[in-house]
């Protein structure tokens, strides 16, 4: 039992720290970077925006429907006589 403390206490005292990285500097070389981030960013707000606008416009509806009638029979019988 002595000797597993021993061991033990001697593999944390021993054992090498993890090396330090700076975050940013891993976020920076990695292939999708704060500029690619904001450019989809950018796109999707766009694409919000037209989509908003498209369905407030569809919801308000078109002021200038046109509605076309065919006239009748007797009216067009009634026109030629």
């Amino acid at each position: 039992m002595n000797y597993q403390k021993i061991s033990i206490l001697k593999l944390c005292i021993f054992t090498p720290k993890p090396v330090t990285t700076n975050d940013f500097q891993i976020w920076r070389d990695h292939s999708i970077s704060f500029n690619t981030i904001a450019i989809i960013g950018a796109l999707l707000a766009i694409i919000i925006v037209l989509i908003y606008i498209y369905r407030t416009k569809k919801a308000n509806g078109s002021t200038n429907n046109i509605t076309i009638s065919m006239p009748s029979m007797k009216e067009l019988e009634a026109r030629e006589a």
